[in-house]
């Protein structure tokens, strides 16, 4: 009845109605399209950054499990003790150095075998000794025998003591010694160490002055008050005079012969040489315990980092899952907006 009150559309209003209608839908169209448009570049993006940080977490994980796998399955009894040595041409300087201790308390118990190891050895060395060095000596130097030898320099007796009941001490014992002999008949050959001696050999004695401070003993008139050697000793002032020793310093020129300043003798260079050899192996022996143990503390730490790098592994995954599962939600998503979107234009056709 309302609709009776108002005259019909004209065919020309129903026209421009239709194609106002026509232009809205059309306008809001666009604006969804544009929208749309956006919110696909948008999905795009988020749906390639996932990709790239799931790959770099992936790439991390894997790395992850590698490393801590290693580090885990690394044991600190595989890390050995470098055997040390030393060269002939580094006793050339034959710097005199701290001399090996080798005493221990304790009685000798020496096996048989010992006992003629370090026999045969004292012999062995003695002969170098006499044909290498002593050939250097001069006329006023003492002859050695092989047993003031052998206490100037091997001390065998107590060498024997720091080994009895232990043959592992006796092997190493017995291997260094082999060694500082092979290393001294090399380094006796050496240009620098024969022309020492031969300095020392041919070197002439010097008349040297110099002072020296000694003492004498004088007697002198003093007094003492606690003396009563003499008469009226218990009058002012208390005591005697008395005659009394005193030592009196004093400085007096000696004149010796001496060879020049900074020539060693035969026995010395050789026991230079000899004492520089244990300093430097026990030196470098120090050094290489010393990196063991270095080395296996980093390998205890890398057990403990492997273990820790194994649970990062597993939150790794987990945000890596995690990160899977919104990217599969953007890939529903994208899914579903394309079949609306053809449907759309399907019906719009």
């Amino acid at each position: 009845m309302i609709f009776a009150q108002f005259p019909p559309l004209s065919k020309t209003g129903g026209i421009i109605m239709n194609e106002l209608s026509v232009a809205a839908i059309r306008g809001r169209s666009r604006g969804a399209l544009a929208l749309d448009r956006v919110e696909r570049l948008y999905l795009t993006l988020l749906r390639g950054a996932v990709l790239v940080v799931a790959t770099i977490i992936l790439i991390w994980a894997a790395w992850l499990a590698v490393s801590s796998i290693y580090r885990i399955t690394r044991s600190t009894d595989s890390v050995t003790e470098r055997p040390v040595s030393v060269g002939a041409a580094e006793l050339e300087p034959a710097k005199a150095a701290g001399a090996a201790d080798v005493a221990k308390d304790g009685p000798v118990v020496a096996t048989p075998a010992e006992q003629k190891f370090f026999q045969d050895f004292v012999g062995r060395y003695y002969r170098l000794y006499r044909t290498k060095f002593e050939a250097f000596r001069r006329s006023e130097d003492k002859r050695l025998t092989r047993d003031e030898f052998d206490d100037n320099f091997v001390q065998s007796t107590k060498r024997m003591e720091s080994v009895a009941g232990s043959p592992a001490t006796f092997n190493r014992e017995r291997n260094d010694l082999e060694a500082l002999l092979v290393t001294m008949q090399t380094a006796a050959d050496l240009p620098a160490i024969r022309s020492k001696l031969k300095e020392y050999q041919q070197a002439q004695r010097r008349t040297v002055e110099r002072e020296v401070r000694r003492t004498r003993t004088e007697t002198r008139r003093g007094w003492d008050s606690y003396s009563t050697d003499c008469s009226n000793w218990y009058e002012s002032p208390m005591g005697c005079a008395v005659n009394r020793q005193v030592s009196v310093p004093y400085t007096q020129k000696v004149r010796t012969t001496a060879l020049p300043e900074g020539i060693a003798s035969h026995t010395q260079t050789f026991r230079s040489m000899q004492d520089r050899y244990f300093s430097l192996l026990e030196e470098r022996r120090s050094q290489a315990a010393s990196d063991v143990n270095s080395e296996r503390d980093a390998i205890s730490i890398g057990n403990a980092e492997g273990w820790a790098g194994l649970s990062t592994l597993l939150w790794a995954l987990g945000g890596f899952l995690i990160l899977m599962f919104f990217f599969v939600l953007i890939a529903i998503e994208r899914h579903q907006r394309t079949r609306v979107t053809d449907r759309q234009q399907a019906t719009m056709s």
